[in-house]
């Protein structure tokens, strides 16, 4: 877009002009715009100019074209444009600030009337509308007065006048003001129109040539001017009979080719923008393709030193209209038709820098003719006055009838040494490949990038270069499939990214003599890349090192051997892409590259690689006869069909179990062979024995093969191509397919049928026969209601089909298992407690409790089971198992496809988890020779992953004892928490207590304390009411928990059913018992009443007593006493002040004592005996003090009094 003036790159404004108290125009103009945005919904419809009172318009100058001999030196001027956007308003809005002034004196008044006048005599030449400002004191009170002289001066105009109470009332004025400038623009600009199409081409007695130009710019300006009032009907009306008569004026002459296409890129522009501003998209697409064809079909000039400027034109169309769909893509993508290929932003982005390398080419044509230099003459260029027009010499005297060419010559130097047209068209390419991955375009991205690389290529970027070429021919998309791609459909594109990767690793290595079959396709580029300038003697800065140079060369050269003979090139009828003779050359060059330094001071050792031979493939049988368990021979016969031989010196073949060396069969040596197309060469190894650690059911794959280059021994030839044979010859059935490129020409007689199975993965060894040993996992207990802390039983059933029956076993072998376990938790679950943790049990003597072997760690597995020759599994003694005869009371266990000839064998697994969460259990069997697990491995299973969830089994509530009084302890009652088994069975209730733990310690730093209730069964969703002893809480003051042991009800008969279902001697024996499952509850603690401002009593006493046996009461007072103070203790025995027959009392029951002085503590008043009489629940005395300012007396206070331990018999006092 900066191609274009300012004025034309937008959009047209109404403008209008401030003329005076400049101090005010800021406010104004802001207020103007806030009036505007109300209306047209936050849009500025005028653009403001400021200027002094002593302002100059230019003077009009009409008429001149009607004189006679009025010659017409261009179409449009620039000077037009400029004055109309930003130099002659349409109104201009006379202000004058009097807010500081309540009245003007006369000179004041004389010199606004000068002023007032001189605005008047500037608009009337060019007929702009005027209007005036007065923004008069916030006190004035004779507005009339103090207008007066200017409402005189707009007597008999159209010219309002707006009066403002002081700069305040600016802002209730501004939506007037506003309306009537704008109102006023669009009048101005209207009478403009009417103005220019008054011109009438038959009276100006100018000739058929001058009348076109008038005619249009008559045109132009006419629309240029509808754009001022957002008439885009209009103005489109005048831009396309201008553009149509451009476009024809070659036949009449108007202008030359550069002032007419010049003018018609302006327009062009201006109507892009009207098109899509006004949502008509095609139209817009159809006027960029009649430019387009009008750009492609002008002239050229004679001499061509002007052609440039037909490429300049046509990639700055295609660059704006990209970038203008690119801009309405965003706004609106729905507008876009997905399917036209000109409303594709890419599309013209790639279009663009195609013309720019036509123009690039043009350039460096014109810099290899010295005749086509510029004198020099005739001084600087200028800007031509006329739209479109070449520029114009500062003194084009001095050239005389050449002052074109000058021109011309100098802005074509200019395009050579000025302009980075590479740096153009990278840009350009960029963001064409952009929008053509954004829309998925494959085969379009493919092609960006190729440019790209060719214009790298072009101008010697050769690291650059080589690094698109790779990725062109070697990246796909994610997710795309292989046959999608552009490769798929263009396989010379491929060829094309090879050949020319070829020469640019060529280039940077400095080698003089490059492949033939690759420079000749280097004649449609320009600049360096051609191999016009002399080559380097050594890589040039900034590429690679040389060893990754060779090795990039030897891959690339050898995949274009593998691609010009693999039916790529074309069809059946098109002449080969590469000769046998330049392939041999190609060949030869490789070579040359190994044995160069490539100015590097590198040697041949550097090029270390492996290089894919494509069209090499190999023939694989697996000879096991006569050979050890686990042996064979491997036999290979390698075919080929590239045209050049190779000399080879060694071959290996890549095996799951290593290198396998190969050697030439009949006893040939490798310096006597050589390998070429329509040859077999057959080779022999021996397959090394599977390792301890090896399955043998396991797939055992030859991958590829390698070969040594006897050219440069430290290349080796890669063989990915395997085709599987049996002993007999015989092709075996199909495994894996490589997905390969649709093959066009048809292929040699030698190379493989597309119908012969290629392996990309290699091939597999057909397997032996193998152990028929399989495993499932047997659950009696649904694994979903798993209980946090408990053990869950889940059981490995193992069986061996057809035990007895003659196995593939040579010697007894052993059974291990190992496990792995997955956890997954609840965000805001619990993360206290430990992790899920997986045993076996262990079957040797031990404690009363069950002993346990840890399954879950890391590379352990345990022996579980003993296997003998026939096939028989038979229980160890380390480790607790079943066989599987002793279950058949059972009636839930039933083995899949177990029959009588299977041997079945139980293991227990025990798995525990300290939290809340999912646990996933894979287990794994291995069976291998001998029995300590060292030996070959026979047969492998893995059982389908368990998942176990672990919930919580129960839940504890505590009560909250009633405090008597404020700041009172209720550490004397006991307190009461309820057990709810979450549990879908029930529970059984072993042991509750109350532990208390050291904040950061290892153990309890107390003894339990056991809870109050009888333990017992706990049914699902029932609640267990317990207590906790009196005074229990004030011995647990740090962190204190409620520790609860429990077990499932049934444990042993749930997770061992053959234990219930009563056949003799199926009864397990493990030792011990089942370790209990405990869970730990934190014991809250009981809010404290706040310290009262007044003292209180209370009684402390104990919470039970007996008959006879005395109970000592303890007056207590809590509280904050402010100061010492005398107070009277006295014991209430009853409400009626008679005494009680349920107890005696004695001691100090009416007293006096002194408090102290304290903020809240706990002060002994007095004590006192009571003896009680009667069993039952009794109420004590209450306890009254009074002192100078307060009293107080203790609430109800009662102890539950039990029997006498023998009979008492009371006696009355004599």
């Amino acid at each position: 877009m900066q191609e274009y003036p300012p004025e034309v790159r937008s959009p047209p404004m109404l403008l209008a002009g401030l003329v005076g108290a400049t101090q005010i125009h800021g406010r104004v103009t802001e207020l103007l715009h806030e009036s505007a945005a109300e209306t047209t919904g936050g849009h500025r419809r005028l653009r403001y100019l400021s200027f002094s009172y002593d302002m100059r318009i230019p003077p009009c100058k009409r008429g001149g074209k009607d004189a006679p001999g009025y010659r017409v030196g261009g179409i449009l001027k620039q000077r037009w444009l400029e004055k109309v956007c930003n130099t002659i308003p349409a109104v201009l809005v006379v202000c004058f600030d009097w807010s500081q002034d309540l009245s003007l004196d006369p000179t004041a008044t004389a010199q606004v009337v000068a002023q007032l006048q001189h605005a008047q005599r500037q608009a009337r030449d060019r007929e702009i509308r005027l209007l005036v400002l007065a923004v008069l004191h916030a006190s004035a009170t004779d507005a009339e007065a103090l207008c007066g002289p200017i409402r005189q001066q707009l007597e008999g105009t159209s010219s309002a006048l707006i009066v403002a109470q002081g700069l305040t009332d600016l802002g209730s004025k501004a939506q007037k003001l506003e309306r009537l400038v704008y109102q006023s623009a669009m009048s101005f600009y209207a009478d403009e129109e009417r103005r220019q199409k008054s011109w009438k081409p038959a009276t100006a007695g100018l000739s058929v040539a001058d009348q076109g130009a008038m005619q249009v710019r008559v045109s132009v300006k006419v629309g240029f001017l509808s754009e001022f009032r957002k008439d885009t009907r209009g103005a489109l009306t005048s831009y396309i009979p201008a553009y149509q008569q451009l476009m024809h004026a070659s036949d009449n002459g108007i202008a030359d080719v550069i002032e007419r296409m010049g003018l018609c890129n302006h327009i062009s522009f201006r109507m892009y923008q009207l098109y899509l501003h006004s949502r008509d998209l095609p139209a817009a697409v159809h006027h960029c393709r009649i430019h387009t064809n009008t750009l492609r079909s002008c002239s050229d000039d004679a001499d061509g030193i002007a052609t440039w400027r037909k490429w300049h034109w046509l990639a700055n169309n295609h660059h704006l209209f990209g970038e203008l769909l690119e801009a309405l893509a965003q706004q609106l993508p729905m507008l876009i038709d997905q399917t036209d290929m000109w409303q594709f932003p890419g599309f013209h982005y790639l279009a663009a820098a195609g013309y720019i390398r036509r123009l690039k080419r043009w350039v460096q044509e014109i810099a290899k003719e010295p005749a086509r230099k510029p004198p020099g003459t005739g001084g600087d260029l200028v800007p031509a006055p006329f739209v479109g027009q070449r520029e114009v010499l500062e003194r084009p005297e001095e050239c005389g009838s050449e002052a074109a060419l000058e021109v011309d010559l100098r802005k074509a130097h200019m395009q050579l040494f000025e302009v980075d047209h590479t740096q153009q068209a990278l840009q350009l390419l960029t963001r064409a490949q952009a929008a053509y991955k954004e829309r998925k375009y494959h085969a379009g991205a493919a092609v960006c990038a190729a440019r790209m690389a060719e214009e790298y290529l072009e101008e010697g970027n050769l690291l650059a270069a080589s690094k698109l070429y790779e990725r062109l021919r070697r990246e796909r998309s994610e997710g795309e499939e292989l046959s999608a791609g552009p490769w798929a459909r263009w396989p010379l594109l491929r060829i094309h990214a090879l050949e020319r990767s070829v020469v640019c690793a060529c280039r940077a290595l400095g080698l003089r003599e490059g492949p033939a079959v690759c420079e000749r396709s280097l004649a449609s580029l320009s600049g360096p890349g051609r191999g016009e300038t002399e080559a380097s003697a050594g890589p040039p800065e900034g590429v690679m090192a040389v060893g990754e140079l060779r090795r990039q060369l030897l891959a690339d050269g050898f995949e274009y051997l593998s691609a010009v003979n693999d039916g790529a090139g074309g069809g059946a009828d098109a002449p080969a892409v590469a000769s046998e003779a330049e392939q041999a050359q190609l060949l030869s060059v490789l070579r040359a590259a190994l044995a160069t330094d490539g100015g590097g001071g590198g040697d041949a050792a550097e090029a270390a690689a492996e290089v894919p031979l494509g069209l090499a493939s190999a023939e694989v049988a697996f000879d096991e006869e006569g050979g050890e368990e686990g042996t064979c021979t491997l036999l290979v016969s390698l075919r080929t069909t590239l045209p050049v031989p190779l000399d080879l010196a060694g071959a290996v073949a890549l095996t799951s179990r290593g290198e396998v060396q190969l050697a030439p069969a009949q006893g040939s040596e490798w310096a006597s062979l050589t390998w070429s197309s329509g040859s077999a060469l057959e080779l022999s190894g021996a397959l090394p024995a599977d390792g301890g650690d090896t399955d043998s059911s396991a797939e055992e794959r030859v991958v590829s093969l390698r070969l040594a280059w006897a050219s440069a021994p430290s290349v080796a030839f890669s063989v990915r191509r395997l085709i599987l044979k049996g002993r007999a010859g015989k092709l075996l059935p199909k495994l894996l397919s490589e997905p390969r490129l649709p093959s066009i020409r048809p292929r040699s007689d030698a190379a493989p049928s597309p119908e012969t199975d290629m392996s990309a993965g290699g091939v597999v060894r057909p397997q032996r026969a193998s152990l028929p040993l399989r495993a499932e996992a047997w659950m009696p207990v649904d694994p979903s209601s798993a209980l946090v802390s408990e053990l869950f039983v889940l059981h490995v059933v193992v069986v061996v089909d057809g035990a007895g029956q003659g196995l593939p076993l040579r010697s007894p072998a052993s059974l291990w298992v190992s496990c792995s376990i997955q956890t997954q938790e609840d965000p805001d679950a619990n993360k206290a407690g430990a992790q899920p943790a997986a045993f076996v049990l262990d079957a040797t003597e031990g404690s009363n409790c069950w002993s346990m072997l840890p399954l879950e760690q890391q590379g352990k597995r345990i022996k579980a089971a003993d296997l003998t020759a026939d096939g028989e599994l038979r229980p160890t003694g380390g480790v607790f198992a079943v066989e599987g005869t002793r279950l058949k009371g059972v009636s839930s266990f039933r083995p899949k496809g177990a029959d009588k000839t299977s041997s079945v064998l139980v293991v227990p697994v025990v798995v525990r988890s300290g939290r809340d969460c999912r646990a996933v259990l894979s287990l794994r069997l291995e069976a291998r020779a001998g029995a300590e697990g060292s030996g070959r491995l026979l047969h492998t299973t893995v059982l389908p992953n368990a998942t176990l969830h672990f919930r919580a089994a129960l839940q504890v509530s505590f009560d909250e004892r009633a405090v008597a009084t404020p700041g009172g302890r209720a550490s004397v009652l006991p307190r009461r928490f309820s057990i709810k088994a979450l549990t879908p069975v029930a529970v059984q209730l072993r042991r509750v207590e109350a532990v208390q733990f050291e904040l950061g310690g290892d153990g309890p730093t107390l003894e339990p304390v056991p809870a109050l209730g009888s333990l017992g069964k706990v049914a699902p969703g029932s609640l267990h009411v317990l207590a906790l002893p009196p005074g229990t809480d004030k011995d647990l003051e740090a962190a204190s928990v409620m520790s609860i042991s429990f077990v499932r009800d049934g444990f042993t008969a749930a997770f061992f059913p053959w234990a219930a279902a009563g056949s003799g001697g199926a009864e397990p024996s493990i030792r011990g018992e089942p370790p209990q499952a405990t869970t730990e509850w934190p014991i809250p603690k009981e809010a404290q009443a706040p310290v009262s401002e007044t003292p209180y009593v209370e009684l402390e006493h104990a919470p039970t007593g007996a008959v006879t046996e005395p109970l000592q009461v303890k007056v207590i007072v809590r509280g904050r006493t402010k100061f010492a103070q005398e107070v009277k203790v006295r014991v209430v025995q009853s409400d009626t002040g008679e005494r009680s027959e349920r107890f005696f009392i004695s001691g100090p029951t009416g007293t006096q004592t002194i408090l102290l002085g304290r903020n809240g503590d706990r002060q002994v008043c007095t004590t006192f005996t009571l003896v009680p009489l009667r069993s039952g629940m009794l109420t004590l005395p209450r306890a009254h003090l009074s002192a100078g300012e307060w009293e107080a007396t203790s609430v109800a206070s009662s102890v539950f009094v039990f029997p006498a331990a023998q009979q008492v018999v009371m006696r009355s006092g004599a």
